[in-house]
């Protein structure tokens, strides 16, 4: 800031604003009285919201600033800079609190709001203040019509220095955008402002910010509809030292019939400490009651905004009717605040629309209604508690504190939690101690300093818990953390201190049985244990033992440990623990062993039996043992000595002991021999054989000596001597093998055997070959038994096994086998084979979709063609090529070709291919002009030939002007070339340009001239101006040419002026500029005389005559007081003599001053007192008068209901009279020389009568909420009186019934007060049974679906509790049950409990909620997997709703126990797997299994004849695919049929899972072999080994190269014949074409005749 020096313009300044702000206030005071019974309601309010520490930030609006000021939010506010912040130390210095020691000139302070971390604009002037706007404000708002609307501001000095902040506040209607109207304006400034004291420190010395004062400004104006109003505060001080202020709560009232309580909003810290939820809520609770005396229904609209305020977003699910409470998560990013709409309505619908059109229109719909929105809140913040210490004596960096003489040396353990004093007005805290710091117990002290004693024992540890709710500090102490979501609370840091002790008994505690029993042959140890319970100086431990008749303790030689552990004594022992500790001896403990003895049984032996019997067994107990006693038979216990052994089937041995629970018997052994009865297995006989087949007869028998066996068939004695025999039945017979012994009964065993006759069968034959696609007819013949099935099969794979006639389609030679298959008998088979002309198959290669016309296409076609296929390539219908299945065209336009293959038998076969061209594109562009003038538009046209395939775009430089139409325009600001670019799918781009030359327009800036001039002064012309050689200018003033030569000039303007400079060009059009000036007139001024003399009162007519000019200012003085500066005739009524002066001054001229005077006469003054204006009957009453300048007094009175005042009797300054009537009092004076005679004023006495009162009875006990019934009569002639509640006479004062609804004890009181009379009273006390909370706990608040929940309260009056609930798809609660303090429910789905209580009174008390969340079956669902060996499975688990985490878990492999929805595993064998979805901790299971399928593998391959292999599998059950890669595809059979020698086969074989491998093999090479010679007609030229290639070619020629014999796989040969002749004796060639080894032989052979 800079110091000014005008000491004198700103104390003038100060003294008019004084004067000005003192006339306003005096109207600001009479205006609000117009009205009576309304209420200032807030419609709008600007509190700046709510600033986090540390934040300096900007209006939440991004379009509003303070004009002429930047925003302090990284460097510190120094001049001309501004910022919101929740206080001053944020923006000024960028801390909180301000030290001392340093000079600062601003005060730390906060909001006037009062929110937490509530938000201010604070501002430091730079600059002087001419009247420029600091804040302006359009309001959305639409006024209501004809009201009255308040509109005010809180204004702060924050500064320490000398200059005070000078602020005006105007409110302007907009309604006329081009002429605002000014509705109202106040000025607050200089001593006006309060200024912030920078004196009071905190503990720390520094001065902190606080709630400071603040001054108020505000205006009341007139609105009506339609009116669009418009905030302004203007500064209006000059800069310097100071002049920092603060802006708060700029906010407008509207004026209605009833009040509306603004709604105030806070964080609930207790209901979020219980939820663990923030809770922002209403927290004045009058504002329901307000509302509720205009309207029905009350509808509460939360909203939230993450932009400082400036926009905002509706919370609907928190939103509803009378709901005063938001529960809301905080944001996962960012931050919000909140407030609160409120609006009423005659039903719920219309107050929640209301609410909603407010909240999007920033204004009711019906401007006149009543709405609220309540303070802006910041989201709830999670603080981290004050710390606190502990240390020795004061000093927190002493944690231990070792051995000291306590007796003699104080020390003490101190809190230190200077941090808890400042933050928190109340806390609690609580000392506890441990001796091992894991087990703390409370200390009941609290005091901060703890004095350490021997109390004590040994080493002890402290710490201390603080926190800001007892009931947290309990829980703290109790189980480390509170029940609720409270974090308010410290743990300090642990001390160690310890006294150095004397002697001191160390105590102990036993922590085994002190008497045990041992049995006499124990090997166990004798163990005893103790532990010491208090703290000592080191120990010396002695174990004693004193055996059954030994009078003495004998010590146990190197025990000197707490424990013990010792061997079996082998008799009743005692034994004695002592621990000495210097001179203290601890108690004695004593421990007893009891000896018990042993007992045996004598053996039982060898029992011999029969199998299968029972054996009761009763042992000889020879010793008796102690009792009771427990039996063990086979480590089975049992009281009984007589054991059963049951079902005895082989030779076992049964053990037997017994206990009595010390002492353990020997065991006894129980023999048992078994004679086993014959073991007879027979071998089974098949089901069924065929017919003359033998079966053979075995049995697999172990015999005892005594055992005889035999063979019957049919009951027939078949065979007595062998257990081996044979039998061949011709039919269905039955044989049995039968053994019988000596002890064991006998046994049979029987066999069976079906015989099954033998079938017949004849095939009807096949055609030799068809066409492929043709059917042909399989019919069989065939005698068959009932035993036998069938089958059609088709080179191995299944054709039929249901019908004896079929039909087939082969596509390929084909192989039919007729299968008869019975039980027993051979299968019976016959084949028939026919053969398959194929079609031809053609694949052609796609061609390009598009090409550029003029680009070749190229047309292949991949065939598999037969000897007969012919085929072509065509275009339309020209043909292209019929003799390379590869060609090439050229199209000119779309065309489409076909490829056709033609043969013998089959049909033909069309294939098509299509290609679409594309044209190349055409352009031509329209020239441009050579130049332009700057800001002249070109066309850009371009003549363009495209096709759809074509883009285009014009382009200038690098920048795209437009892609979509062909013609366009530009306006160049330079030389510019535009290039127009064609592209297309195929084709390449086309680019063209055209050109155009900018002419720059001229610039020129005219020098301002002063507004005003006087008359006869100068102005200076000046023009600067960028010109070119081609430019003209020139000076003018009107019409008339001033200069064209000099850009600069100057002239004497008479009157008001305006000057013209033009420049003009050859192509760019002329530039005018123009400035004006003002000529202000020497005034002109006569006053009119006044008259000499006055009398006092009178009035004196000011009036000027005077010649102005619009720039004129004048004013009427007295003395130093302004009469008018607005009229040229005004008027004054002196009070003295007085000189009038008129001041003429304009903005250049000089002043002008005239005066006039008059003389004034004073009058006579008079004043009328009385000692009583309000007495009882026959009272006495004093009149007074002081009067001034009164020759003479008359008194006169006026009896009430009189109209005339007439004349009394007494005379003098004092009359005293006895009241017998109310009268009205005057005095006049008489005999005035100048003036005229005076009237003193009235004085009236009112006589009062006294009163008499009626009362009503009133209850003396009620419930909360309940309304008492107020009911008084009394006589007419008392106009004061009332009801008083607990003293308060304004509750319902001048009523005679009253209601209301008391909260406590409440004394009613009804008064009735003459004005002079005694008064009269009575009272009545009401008590009040309040409301009690009835609280709900529950077990748990979320629980899995079919789990149990139990919910409870503690409220006392059983009798009066009711439960109900509320589903979530609910509307209304419904009674659960009733006169139970807990209920047990298991709810379906989220249902909310309510539980609520009627007193013994028959109050109804204050339930309470709570939402049990349900958590529902995720729908958790698993697919069995099949997978190959050795291959991954995917598991995936799909769920119908949300889940937290599955886990997989698969047995007995802990490596895939994983979490997520899938997992991928590689078993070696089918496992199940267990997925588990959890939902909020309720776990839902299902299983599914992965089946692993084995792979199937040929393991070898064998050839059976034929050119077949048949293919040899293993490692599966399943129906296998074979694919022999041959062309055939895949069959089920494992026949690779017609092989060809030495080729190489990939044989795969699968199965319907897929699961498949490779088996190679090579059909073995066998060369074809040429004879030499042959005799024709004796055999034909026969190659050997030809069968072997079906697919090969011979062919024989004569000497000279001709063709004989042609044939493909020949085996018949050569004849020797050429056409039916026989050919003669000679050598002939032959060439062999074998295509399945792709090899050709060559040779001759000769023909020989016998």
């Amino acid at each position: 800031m800079k110091f000014m020096s005008y000491y004198s313009a700103i104390i003038l300044r100060t003294i008019l604003n004084r004067f000005f702000k003192m006339l306003l206030f005096i109207s600001f005071l009479i205006l609000p009285t117009i009205a009576f019974g309304g209420s200032w309601n807030v419609v709008w309010q600007e509190d700046f919201g709510v600033v986090e520490d540390s934040v300096c930030r900007d209006f939440a609006d991004p379009n509003m600033s303070v004009p002429g000021h930047k925003l302090a939010d990284i460097e510190l506010m120094s001049d001309t800079f501004y910022g919101i912040t929740n206080s001053t130390a944020w923006c000024f210095i960028h801390k909180k609190s301000v030290n001392p020691s340093k000079a600062y000139h601003f005060v730390p302070g906060r909001d006037h709001t009062g929110n937490t971390n509530g938000g201010m604009l604070v501002v430091n002037v730079g600059a002087d203040g001419n009247g420029e706007p600091i804040y302006e404000n359009n309001l959305r708002l639409k006024p209501c019509g004809n009201h009255k609307y308040r509109l005010s501001m809180f204004v702060a000095n924050v500064s320490d220095a000398w200059i005070n902040p000078d602020l005006t506040l105007q409110v302007y209607n907009m309604k006329d955008v081009a002429n605002p109207e000014l509705l109202e304006s106040v000025n607050l400034s200089g001593s006006d402002v309060v200024a912030w004291p920078g004196s009071e420190k905190n503990t720390q010395g520094l001065y902190t910010h606080k709630e400071r004062e603040w001054s108020e400004a505000s205006v009341v104006f007139d609105a009506k509809t339609g009116d669009v109003l418009k905030i302004v505060i203007l500064n209006y001080q000059p800069g310097g030292a100071g002049n920092d202020f603060a802006l708060d709560d700029i906010t407008l009232q509207r004026y209605d019939d009833e009040e509306i309580i603004p709604p105030t909003i806070e964080i609930n810290n207790e209901l979020t400490n219980q939820l663990c939820v923030p809770v922002y809520a209403l927290s004045n609770d009058d504002v329901l009651k307000a509302w509720r005396k205009i309207y029905h229904s009350i509808y509460c609209l939360w909203q939230y905004s993450s932009n400082d305020g400036y926009t905002w977003t509706d919370i609907p699910d928190k939103s509803g009717i009378e709901k005063f409470m938001l529960q809301r998560d905080l944001p996962t990013t960012g931050k919000e605040v909140y407030r609160l709409i409120i609006t009423g309505g005659s039903d719920d619908s219309e107050a929640q629309s209301k609410a909603e059109y407010l909240a999007e229109y920033g204004s009711p719909s019906d401007e006149c209604d009543y709405f609220s929105i309540s303070n802006i809140i910041s989201q709830f913040e999670l603080k981290d508690p004050p710390v606190a210490y502990l240390g020795i004596d004061n000093d927190i960096t002493i944690t231990n504190q070792p051995q000291y003489d306590c007796e003699n040396i104080d020390h003490f353990v101190s809190l230190m939690a200077d941090e808890w004093d400042v933050n928190y007005s109340k806390f609690y805290f609580l000392w506890q101690y441990s001796y091992d710091e894991t087990t703390w117990t409370d200390l009941p002290f609290t005091g901060s300093d703890f004095l350490f004693t021997d109390d004590f024992d040994g080493l002890t540890y402290f710490r201390v818990i603080l926190a800001a709710n007892e009931n947290t500090l309990l829980q703290v102490a109790k189980n480390g953390t509170p029940d609720n979501c409270d974090k308010d609370y410290f743990i300090t840091n642990t001390v160690s201190i310890e006294c150095l002790e004397s002697c001191k008994k160390p105590e102990f505690e036993v922590l085994s049985d002190q008497n045990k029993l041992i049995c006499e042959d124990s090997d166990d140890l004798v163990e005893w244990k103790v532990r010491q319970t208090n703290q000592t100086k080191s120990i010396d431990i002695e174990w004693y033992s004193k055996a059954t008749g030994e009078n003495t303790w004998t010590l146990i030689a190197g025990e000197n440990g707490e424990s013990i552990s010792l061997p079996n004594p082998k008799n009743t022992t005692s034994y004695l623990f002592l621990a000495k500790n210097g001179e203290c001896v601890s108690d004695s403990i004593i421990f007893e062993l009891t000896m018990i003895p042993i007992f045996r049984f004598d053996p039982i032996g060898d029992i011999d039996i029969c199998e299968g019997i029972d054996v009761t067994l009763t042992p000889d107990v020879k010793t008796r043992p102690l009792s009771p006693i427990t039996f063990f038979w086979d480590g089975v216990p049992t009281t009984e000595l007589k054991h059963i052994v049951s079902n005895i089937t082989e030779d076992k041995t049964v053990v037997f002991y017994a206990t009595d629970g010390v002492c353990t018997s020997n065991e006894a052994y129980a023999n048992f021999i078994v004679e086993k009865e014959a073991d007879v297995t027979l071998q089974p006989l098949p089901a069924v054989i065929c017919e003359g087949e033998k079966v053979d007869l075995i049995a697999d028998a172990k015999f005892s000596p005594f055992n005889n066996f035999k063979w019957e068939k049919d009951g027939v004695l078949f065979n007595n001597t062998d257990l081996i025999t044979s039998d061949i039945p011709h039919e269905n017979t039955v044989y049995k093998f039968i053994v019988e012994g000596d002890l064991c009964p006998t046994l049979e065993y029987i066999l069976g055997v079906d015989v099954e006759k033998k079938a017949e069968m004849t095939l009807q034959p096949l055609p030799a070959v068809v066409c492929k696609g043709e059917k042909v007819d399989l019919v069989a013949d065939a005698k068959l038994t009932s035993t036998n099935s069938f089958r059609w099969e088709k080179n191995g794979n299944l054709l039929s096994d249901v019908d004896l006639v079929t039909t087939d389609i082969p596509e390929e030679n084909a192989t039919y086998k007729f299968t008869i298959l019975g039980d027993a008998c051979p299968d019976i088979e016959d084949k028939m084979i026919v053969e398959v002309e194929s079609m031809a198959d053609v694949t052609l290669q796609p061609l390009p979709a598009i090409i550029c016309e003029g680009e070749k296409v190229d047309l292949i076609a991949d065939v598999k063609l037969t000897s007969t296929n012919a085929f072509k390539w065509e275009k339309g219908n020209d043909l292209i090529s019929d003799a390379d299945l590869s060609t090439s065209d050229i199209p000119t336009e779309d065309a489409t070709y076909k490829f056709t293959i033609t043969g013998d038998k089959c049909p033909t076969i069309e294939k098509e291919l299509s290609v679409k061209v594309e044209k190349k594109a055409d352009v031509t562009l329209e020239p441009l002009p050579a130049i332009i003038c700057e800001g002249t538009n070109v066309d850009l046209v371009a003549d363009a030939k495209l096709t759809s395939a074509n883009t285009f775009k014009w382009e200038k430089g690098n920048d795209l002007l437009t892609d979509i139409g062909l013609k366009t325009t530009d306006i160049p600001t330079e030389d510019a070339t535009y290039k127009f670019t064609i592209t297309g799918d195929k084709c390449p781009a086309i680019e063209k340009e055209v050109s155009v030359k900018v002419e720059k327009m001229a610039d020129v800036t005219l020098q301002p001239l002063p507004a005003i001039i006087c008359e006869g002064e100068k102005v200076d012309l000046i023009a600067d101006a960028n010109i070119s050689s081609t430019n003209r200018f020139k000076w003018e003033r009107g019409n008339e040419l001033i200069t064209d030569a000099d850009l600069s000039t100057t002239d004497n303007p008479t009157e008001d002026a305006t000057y013209k400079f033009t420049i003009t060009g050859e192509k760019c059009p002329a530039i005018e500029k123009e400035v004006s000036v003002k000529v202000e007139k020497i005034a002109e001024v006569t006053l009119q005389p006044l008259p000499t003399i006055i009398c006092e009162g009178e009035k004196v007519d000011l009036i000027a005559d005077a010649k102005l000019t619009s720039t004129n200012r004048f004013k009427w003085e007295k003395g130093n007081d302004l009469i008018s500066d607005a009229d040229l005739s005004t008027s004054d009524i002196p009070t003295e003599d007085a000189t009038y002066k008129f001041t003429i001054t304009g903005d250049k001229c000089p002043t002008i001053e005239k005066e006039v005077s008059v003389k004034v006469e004073k009058k006579t003054e008079l004043s009328l007192s009385i000692s009583d204006t309000e007495v009882c009957e026959n009272t006495s009453v004093v009149l007074s008068v002081n009067a001034t300048n009164a020759p003479k007094l008359v008194w006169k009175q006026k009896n009430d209901g009189e109209s005339q005042f007439s004349e009394m009797a007494e005379s003098g300054d004092v009359v005293n009279i006895t009241a017998t009537k109310s009268a009205t009092f005057i005095v006049e004076s008489s005999d005035e020389l100048a003036c005229q005679s005076a009237v003193s004023n009235e004085v009236s006495l009112f006589v009062e009568e006294p009163v008499s009162v009626l009362l009503e009875n009133v209850p003396t006990e009620v419930c909360e909420g309940t309304t008492v019934l107020l009911n008084a009569s009394i006589t007419e002639n008392c106009t004061s009186y009332g009801w008083k509640k607990n003293e308060n006479e304004n509750f319902a004062k001048s009523e005679l019934t009253a209601e209301d609804v008391p909260t406590e004890t409440t004394t009613y009181e009804f008064w009735a007060k003459p004005l002079v009379c005694p008064a009269f009273s009575e009272k009545f006390v009401v008590d009040v049974e309040h409301v009690k909370n009835v609280e709900l706990t529950t077990s748990e608040s979320r629980i899995c679906k079919d789990e149990n929940v139990t919910l409870a309260t503690n409220y006392p009056y059983t009798e009066g509790i009711i439960w109900e609930s509320k589903g979530e798809n609910e509307s209304q609660f419904s009674k659960v049950d009733e006169g139970v303090s807990e209920i047990v429910v298991s709810p379906s789905d989220n249902t909310t409990y309510r539980v609520s209580a009627i007193s013994k009174l028959g109050c109804e008390e204050k339930g309470s909620e709570q939402e049990i969340e349900v958590t529902q079956p995720v729908g958790l669902s698993v697919e069995d997997v099949s997978i190959c060996e050795g291959d991954a499975a995917h598991l995936e688990a799909v769920t119908e709703r949300a889940y937290d985490r599955i886990e997989w878990k698969i047995e007995g492999d802990s490596s895939v126990n994983k979490v997520g929805s899938f997992v991928d595993l590689t078993p070696e064998s089918t496992i199940t797997y267990n997925v588990v979805a959890y939902s909020h901790n309720c776990p839902e299971e299902v299983n599914a299994t992965i089946t692993v399928a084995p792979i199937p593998r040929i393991s070898s391959h064998e050839e059976i004849g034929n050119h077949t292999y048949q293919m040899n599998v293993e490692n599966t059950n399943e129906t296998l695919y074979f694919d022999y890669h041959n062309g055939d595809g895949k069959t089920i059979s494992n026949l690779l049929e017609n092989a060809v020698v030495g080729k190489f086969y990939d044989v795969e074989v699968s199965d319907s899972l897929g699961c498949s491998s490779t088996y190679q093999f090579r059909v073995p090479f066998i060369e074809p072999e040429f004879p030499i010679y042959f005799y024709q007609g004796d055999e034909n030229w026969v190659v050997e080994n030809i069968e072997n290639y079906p697919n090969s070619v011979l062919y024989i020629y004569d000497r000279f190269g001709k063709l004989l014999f042609k044939e493909k796989g020949n085996t018949d040969g050569w004849s020797g014949e050429y056409n039916g002749r026989k050919l003669p004796s000679t050598d002939y060639w032959y060439i062999l074409d074998v295509p399945e080894i792709d090899k050709q032989y060559e040779g001759h052979f000769t023909l020989m005749r016998r």
